[in-house]
């Protein structure tokens, strides 16, 4: 459910009142996870997936109503469009537009918002904004010389130019803080955000104008390819998405910082990109073992440990020791690993040693099933165990005690017949053999195991 589909009041969907009673629906119905289509700041044919900034968020969807609420607006803003079907992009900007300006002039700075404004794409956003805005809304690449290269070259705005970036700060302080509240709300009542980061980013956007050399543009800051898919069952002729294409080569020199930077501030709005951080960050060790008797290869998850040393700087006024931070793998003499896992070359079978962490809210055994894929095999035993008590409750129900009992002895014995000569328990052979004369019980049986750990670990 997009935030745009939210009901509203004021013809487009808002972090107010809906959006809680969104989450309580949610909660009352079972629900854990709460999947959105991004929040950014719709550009060209009002898509989220061209969007002005990858970081900021749609004005849109700042709730007027809390505004008032919070002291903001003198009167509550009437209703427009109420409840519609669909959304008039362009009319609902014009009519939140005076709401949001006396917003602004009613607004006194706080330390919170200094502090928010303080992160480096939070100006460079508003000045994008401004800039447009001065340039007649048109795309980055058709302006003027010197606003086209402000991020290369910056120079003092203009102060109306200036108040219109002071006014994009407070919007994006203002939506930042209302999204928080709506996303506390969920997780207090169980609910994690599935954000949605699109892949790519729009041309007109901060993204591409304040960082033009992670893109292959043109000295026109044109993209030189754009992003789409070849045809295929949807479209005979492909589709075309405009979306400039990164310079790869650019982006590995400087450490992807983009990334970095992009999905690092992202994580602060959405759950479930983060929910994994319990997982230890590692390095894998691989090793070759022979003990004689076995030969192998280990895979050792040697995570990180923090852990602080000094280290001595000799300057002119003398020797200077210095306290870091320091990520250490190798585990001390008298430590065990926590994870490892060891592989059989005689017979290619795994003993593996982990730990559970939780994965999106589940505790997962991360490190066999997620990073080594793979599943642990039932032994023979306990095989023999599941399958025959699922075939005792059958007959349960269809023998008498006299019978029971005799029927159980010749079920048994075909069962570990069964797993001698084949080493495993095939279910429709055993199944036509124990219950062939009854074909009702052969069915109930069948749906039985089903439904059993047994058939989910093949």
């Amino acid at each position: 459910m997009p935030v745009s589909a939210l009901p509203s009041r004021t013809g487009v969907g808002e972090l107010g009142a809906y959006a809680y009673e969104f989450v309580d629906a949610l909660k009352e119905n079972g629900v854990k996870i709460w999947q959105i289509l991004p929040l950014n700041p719709v550009g060209y044919g009002n898509s989220p997936y061209q969007p002005y900034s990858s970081c900021a968020g749609d004005e849109l969807y700042i709730s007027l109503d809390l505004l008032y609420e919070g002291g903001l607006l003198k009167e509550k803003a009437p209703s427009f469009r109420e409840n519609a079907k669909t959304i008039d992009y362009d009319a609902v900007r014009a009519f939140k537009e005076p709401y949001l300006k006396e917003a602004f002039a009613n607004f006194q700075e706080t330390e919170e918002y200094r502090e928010f404004t303080r992160q480096t794409w939070v100006y460079e956003y508003a000045v994008f904004r401004a800039l447009k805005k001065a340039n007649g809304n048109a795309c980055w690449n058709e302006w003027k010389a010197e606003d086209k290269d402000w991020p290369e070259v910056p120079a003092p705005l203009a102060k109306e130019q200036e108040d219109e970036a002071a006014y994009q700060m407070f919007l994006q302080y203002e939506f930042f803080t209302q999204w928080m509240a709506v996303k506390k709300h969920a997780n207090e009542n169980g609910i994690q955000i599935m954000g949605d980061v699109p892949f790519y980013v729009g041309v007109d956007s901060v993204d591409v104008w304040g960082g033009k050399d992670n893109f292959l543009l043109d000295t026109d800051g044109r993209p030189i390819f754009i992003a789409g898919v070849p045809p295929d069952y949807f479209s005979a002729t492909g589709q075309r998405w405009g979306n400039p294409i990164y310079n790869w080569d650019y982006m590995k020199e400087h450490g992807y910082q983009f990334w970095t930077d992009r999905i690092g501030y992202n994580q602060k709005l959405f759950d479930i990109m983060y929910s994994n951080i319990d997982i230890p960050s590692a390095d894998l060790m691989v090793a070759r073992y022979d003990t004689g008797q076995q030969c192998g290869i280990a895979l050792l998850k040697m995570n990180y440990k923090s852990s602080y040393t000094h280290m001595t700087n000799y300057t002119e006024n003398g020797n200077c020791n210095d306290i870091i931070r320091q990520n250490a793998i190798l585990p001390a003499e008298n430590q065990k690993l926590a994870e490892a896992c060891l592989i059989d070359l005689n017979d290619y079978s795994l003993r593996v040693m982990e730990k559970k962490y939780e994965v999106n809210g589940v505790k997962t055994n991360y490190f066999s099933q997620m990073f080594l894929q793979c599943h642990g095999s039932m032994s023979p035993k306990t095989e023999l165990s599941i399958v025959t008590r699922a075939v005792e409750q059958v007959q349960k129900g269809y023998y008498d005690e006299s019978e029971q009992w005799e029927a159980h002895m010749e079920a048994k014995s075909i069962l570990s017949q069964e797993l001698a000569e084949q080493g495993t328990i095939d279910i429709p052979t055993v199944a036509e053999k124990i219950f062939h004369e009854k074909p009702e019980l052969k069915e109930e049986f069948t749906e039985k195991m089903e439904n059993t750990i047994f058939q989910k670990n093949r």
